[in-house]
């Protein structure tokens, strides 16, 4: 089973990556002055989630942990909900990171 298996056979996962794939999201922040873009992996299409796929090594706490500390994805999430509210007045619920183990047996939280 590879990673792609694994995420369709997680439910939840499944779910909150169903929307469109890879579509860039551009707005301009009046408060800064600049043009922001935003990339998901999956756009929501009937969801009150976005969400973009984490590939870590280990599954575990420290690993997740780690990645979102080293990769700053602690601020992804709100920057991809200010897209969504200010490119295409849409204001979502929330947001998730979708976690894959890189090896067998790719397990996803």
């Amino acid at each position: 089973v590879g990673m792609a298996d694994a995420i369709k056979e997680h439910a939840y996962a499944a779910e909150l990556l169903s929307g469109v794939v890879e579509l860039s999201i551009v707005w301009f922040d009046a408060e800064t002055r600049l043009w922001c873009l935003s990339r998901p992996d999956s756009l929501p299409l009937d969801q009150t989630f976005g969400s973009d796929l984490k590939c870590v090594a280990e599954i575990d706490d420290v690993s997740i942990g780690r990645s979102i500390s080293r990769f700053g994805y602690y601020a992804q999430g709100s920057f991809f909900l200010e897209g969504m509210k200010n490119a295409l007045g849409i204001n979502l619920d929330g947001f998730a990171n979708v976690f894959v183990e890189t090896s067998e047996p790719h397990c996803v939280r």
